[in-house]
């Protein structure tokens, strides 16, 4: 009888060491009270999950922001066109099917058609080549992250300084200088009824969506008056 207790006691110990060498201390425990190898699925499961989420940010190492309003969505050439904030050129980004879309009626590539002329915040990844490719587009809503200012109805009056490719630049009679945004649906009438006809000097009515405190989209421009028929600038005769 005491011969088989004593081999019952030798096992338990020889199950401990072998406990302590296949699952270190933590295993243990569940040997010597159980005799059984524990099962490791879940420290294996818990190390390709780290090593999963390690891939996913190694991807987007090379990540460029960009921050601007939408231009075009080129559904046939997987590609968008923004135009960020102090750029007179907007930049051409490549999409594809891993590229992610969320925001205002926003979930989906196709839905970047109806975001033309909407704030953007771009996330691409810079390829070996310097091309970019998008991997999330955030369309900002109503109020965006400027807050109410933004997409709300605003008219200003004053003199153009400055005229570039994509509108040009009215200083108020409070002395604000303003970006006017012009796109396809902009109505351009008196003296000049489109934007190659306005020139620096022309005074100008603009109404339009406010993008920021700086920058206005116009719905429609009343230019008052040629460049040789200035006048001041608003602020008294």
């Amino acid at each position: 009888m005491l011969s088989k207790v004593a081999l019952v006691a030798k096992s338990k110990v020889a199950v401990a060491v072998l406990g302590v060498l296949l699952a270190g201390t933590g295993g243990t425990v569940a040997l010597a009270a159980t005799g059984h190898m524990p099962s490791l699925p879940n420290v294996a499961q818990g190390a390709n999950n780290n090593s999963a989420n390690n891939n996913d940010n190694s991807n987007h190492g090379h990540t460029v922001s960009i921050e601007g309003m939408l231009k075009a969505y080129n559904a046939g050439a997987n590609t968008v066109s923004v135009l960020a904030v102090n750029s007179s050129s907007a930049t051409v980004i490549t999409v594809n099917s891993q590229t992610r879309v969320n925001g205002e009626n926003a979930s989906k590539l196709s839905d970047l058609a109806s975001a033309v002329d909407h704030k953007v915040q771009v996330q691409a990844t810079k390829q070996s080549n310097g091309s970019l490719v998008a991997w999330k587009i955030t369309v900002e809503g109503a109020t965006g992250d400027n807050g109410q200012e933004n997409n709300t109805r605003r008219e200003i009056a004053g003199t153009i300084t400055g005229v570039n490719a994509n509108g040009f630049v009215v200083k108020t009679a409070t002395g604000d200088s303003v970006t006017v945004v012009v796109n396809a649906k902009t109505s351009i009438a008196g003296a000049a009824s489109t934007l190659a006809g306005i020139k620096v000097g022309m005074r100008v009515q603009v109404h339009g969506t406010s993008q920021n405190s700086s920058t206005l989209l116009a719905d429609a421009i009343q230019i008052e008056s040629d460049s040789g028929h200035t006048g001041d600038t608003g602020s008294g005769h």
